[in-house]
């Protein structure tokens, strides 16, 4: 498993490349490069990996400047030495997911569904029944009320009125889908009530949504399975991404954001990403140990 330093390390060199792809003629670029790669054999070997990962998803060179610069910044910084969150996770966690869906029982005696790569806390006191979804996707089943039960997720709060329901983190969004009964929903001194067949999408960035979705749709990653009618490249990778055992990221910012709609078998997700890149016009390269890129043929 990779350390903080090595992430670090990954951040840095992707720095020092952008830059000098940015600006290849400048004297100055090209000093930061030959003193970062004298540094040692570790930054040696992590500029290498950089410079190998663009390699692998350019065909041409970038253009100056390009936001696909930025997008590899962020995915080798993030994604290249994708070890390090899990273990960040685990030492919060009270329950954690590996490759597959786990059922799990609260200290309540509530039943709560885990999907694959997902972590939560457990902090259930006399008072309140409280869980937190710190990523990844739950699926409760609360069947009594003696007291409140609530799950928060991303600066969003659930407190249940009686009911099963799915709580979901994917690609910045923190999602609220009701299969029975109904729940509040709280976040930036906003509320909703939802119902049955009512979901509710928070994004990090735009306006929260309440849609109508079919009851049957609601957490069908139990039976290794997902199902889309619209959503966008990215979420259907991150959903894949949470059952193979190598992250995948998604440098150019028109794929990520391509809607798709069909259903995926999870039971499978390799062959479930390359179902994903074909009818995408888009390929799966394995690049680094550990890291699938999703880039468009050309």
């Amino acid at each position: 498993m990779a350390s903080e330093e090595d992430a670090e390390l990954a951040r840095q060199a992707a720095r020092v490349f952008l830059r000098l792809q940015d600006s290849p003629d400048s004297l100055e670029a090209q000093r930061a490069r030959d003193a970062f790669v004298a540094r040692g054999a570790a930054e040696a070997r992590a500029y290498e990996r950089v410079a190998t990962a663009w390699t692998a998803t350019q065909k041409k060179p970038p253009s100056r400047g390009g936001g696909a610069a930025v997008v590899l910044l962020l995915a080798i910084g993030l994604g290249l030495f994708a070890g390090y969150e899990p273990l960040r996770l685990h030492l919060l966690a009270d329950a954690t997911t590996g490759t597959t869906p786990e059922r799990l029982s609260l200290a309540s005696g509530d039943i709560a569904y885990l999907d694959a790569a997902t972590a939560v806390s457990d902090a259930t006191s006399d008072d309140v029944r409280r869980v937190e979804l710190l990523s990844g996707s739950a699926y409760f089943d609360v069947t009594h009320l003696d007291r409140p039960f609530v799950v928060s997720s991303g600066g969003l709060e659930v407190e249940v009125l009686g009911t099963e329901f799915e709580v979901m983190t994917l690609a910045g969004a923190t999602i609220v889908s009701v299969a029975e009964g109904r729940v509040e929903v709280r976040a930036d001194g906003m509320s909703w009530r939802l119902s049955a067949g009512q979901s509710l999408r928070v994004p990090g960035d735009a306006r929260p949504e309440v849609l109508s979705i079919p009851v049957e749709t609601i957490a069908v990653w139990r039976q290794d399975r997902w199902a889309t009618d619209g959503a966008s490249v990215a979420d259907v990778a991150a959903m894949i991404d949470r059952r193979l055992d190598a992250r995948v990221v998604i440098p150019s910012r028109a794929l990520r954001r391509s809607e798709i709609a069909g259903g995926f078998d999870l039971s499978n997700p390799l062959q479930a990403l390359r179902t994903l890149a074909a009818a995408q016009n888009a390929r799966v390269v394995a690049a680094l140990p550990g890291v699938l890129f999703l880039v468009p043929n050309r």
